[in-house]
């Protein structure tokens, strides 16, 4: 008997002991990911507040795009926006809470934690914002982290309806749903916008049935393997001021993009989609049955990543590099 009552108190004992165990290993995990996210220089994370509790730990992190790329960015003179308002805009980040939940019983199922995600509460005319729209939340992701490594997620921003002045905006609101493991540098998402209506004296925007998708490795720096797509059932512009876009109407709406890698010899397969069932600007253009693909084989892949880095430097500072250089174009097919 004394056997038994010792035995069942060591297992109540590392029982109880679990929960803390595990908000170690949250702690632990969550500022790896950190690390491994701002590694990636795509966007720069900080922890403002971490609370560790017996089952549940809570923080506010910052996250903002690094400095470096904001210097990189050109923006064009002939653009109503002050270059240096709208670099201070870009360096101000966003304040999330946090609320994580430990394992190992997480979502009906055995994991190392899960959590919920919001904007901080906190943030300036934020709450204001809520009560205007009658919503509780501006956005919403909700996340199951295992053990190895891999985080599947569910995003959610709600229905909105706002009549300020002469402005109305309709939006149905988006749903989201992938994975992420930032140690096998794999992302996953699939999400839908059903419409988003605005009108306003000057201009109206209409834009229904919304679907995009991704499903991508990151192969270096530069590149993601993978796939990546979106879809459009309709988009209108109207009264929005000079050319196209006074009449611009668009349905079936499609473009994909996808890099494979070929193991037999290390090379790239390249694949572009574009199609469209019609594009009018209710005057001298009416294009219908729009359909362009673009298939490129035995691409070397880190020349195609110089060219493309090249590329996107081009597109955020004119003068700093050229966007083609022709030795690296030769390299991408021999």
């Amino acid at each position: 008997m004394n056997k038994l009552a010792i035995a069942a108190s060591i297992v109540l004992l590392a029982l109880g002991a679990t929960p803390w165990v595990f908000g170690q290993m949250t702690a632990e995990r969550v500022t790896a990911d950190i690390e491994r996210a701002n590694a990636e220089g795509e966007v720069d994370i900080s922890v403002i507040d971490y609370a560790r509790g017996y089952r549940t730990s809570a923080a506010t992190i910052e996250v903002g795009v690094p400095a470096e790329r904001i210097e990189q960015l050109e923006i064009p003179d002939d653009l109503p926006v002050d270059a240096a308002v709208t670099r201070a805009f870009l360096g101000e980040p966003i304040r999330l809470v946090v609320e994580m939940t430990h394992g190992p019983i997480v979502g009906g199922g055995i994991g190392l934690m899960t959590s919920n995600v919001r904007l901080d509460p906190e943030t300036p005319g934020y709450e204001d914002l809520l009560t205007e729209l009658d919503i509780p939340y501006l956005f919403e992701t909700r996340t199951v982290t295992g053990f190895g490594g891999g985080t599947d997620f569910v995003t959610e921003m709600p229905p909105i309806s706002l009549m300020r002045d002469d402005l109305l905006v309709e939006f149905s609101g988006l749903d989201a749903a992938g994975s992420y493991d930032l140690i096998a540098r794999r992302f996953d998402v699939d999400g839908s916008l059903d419409s988003l209506h605005v009108d306003s004296p000057t201009a109206g925007l209409v834009l229904e049935g919304l679907a995009f998708d991704s499903d991508s490795t990151r192969y270096n720096e530069i590149l993601r393997l993978g796939t990546v797509g979106a879809s459009l059932a309709r988009l209108s512009v109207v009264n929005a001021g000079e050319g196209l876009a006074e009449g611009l109407e668009m349905n079936g709406l499609e473009v994909r993009f996808d890099i494979d890698l070929d193991e037999t010899n290390g090379r790239a397969i390249l694949t572009s989609i574009y199609r469209a069932a019609s594009i009018s600007d209710g005057a001298d253009m009416n294009l219908t049955g729009f359909d362009v693909a673009a298939n490129a084989t035995e691409v070397d892949l880190d020349a195609f990543s110089t060219y493309y880095s090249a590329a996107q430097a081009n597109m955020v500072q004119s003068d700093s590099v050229a966007p083609v250089n022709l030795e690296v174009e030769d390299a991408l097919y021999t």
